[in-house]
């Protein structure tokens, strides 16, 4: 009777497996390398599309706040399901930390600040990565403009305005991630478990 129902358990939980690795597959980021093009993106101030391999694609995004402060790119996206962003930077300014990009999330009410980076010397080039304020008034259900902006601005106390100019590449939409298929399968064995030694 005991093997019986192991050989039971073991069946059911193989057939688990197999309908959670499909059902429950972890979707992909979505990348935007800018080498078809701006794909939804739109470009303010200095900011443009060039070619360089700087970053290890062809093309690439570049902005220089010496031309105009204004300098950002926008994308409205919906966020609900997406738990942060992230990109590829290279700060060439000639300026000891100063502000090189901010994330702002806008709607058609207001704007919340989330992030700044500044740029290191050791992590330049470098990848940043910035978790979705989830919790906020940021309203995640419905669409709304992700700002990419150069800022220059030197941290407290200086507070001053400076030079921020760099490239950045491979801006990603990190998902957010799914129940583990085997903490599923876990479950779903528990259940059946207790169920059947219910009934015995």
């Amino acid at each position: 009777m005991l093997r019986c129902r192991i050989r039971w358990i073991i069946l059911v939980a193989v057939t688990l497996l197999n309908y959670s690795a499909a059902a429950h597959a972890s979707p992909e980021p979505i990348v935007f390398d800018f080498e078809d093009g701006l794909q939804g993106w739109t470009l303010g101030g200095s900011a443009q599309r060039v070619q360089t391999d700087a970053l290890g694609g062809a093309w690439v995004i570049f902005g220089d706040t010496s031309v105009d402060r204004h300098t950002s790119i926008q994308l409205e996206i919906n966020l609900s399901d997406i738990d942060a962003i992230s990109w590829t930077q290279l700060y060439t300014g000639d300026e000891d930390r100063t502000t090189f990009l901010s994330v702002i999330f806008q709607t058609s009410v207001l704007a919340v600040f989330s992030a700044i980076s500044f740029p290191g010397p050791d992590a330049n080039p470098g990848t940043r990565r910035f978790d979705i304020p989830r919790g906020t008034i940021l309203p995640l259900d419905d669409p709304v403009i992700v700002d990419i902006r150069w800022i220059p601005q030197s941290p407290p106390p200086e507070s001053q305005f400076g030079h921020s100019d760099g490239f950045i590449d491979n801006i990603t939409f990190h998902p957010v991630p799914e129940p583990s298929t085997w903490a599923l399968l876990g479950f779903g064995v528990s259940v059946l478990f207790l169920a059947r030694r219910r009934r015995v």
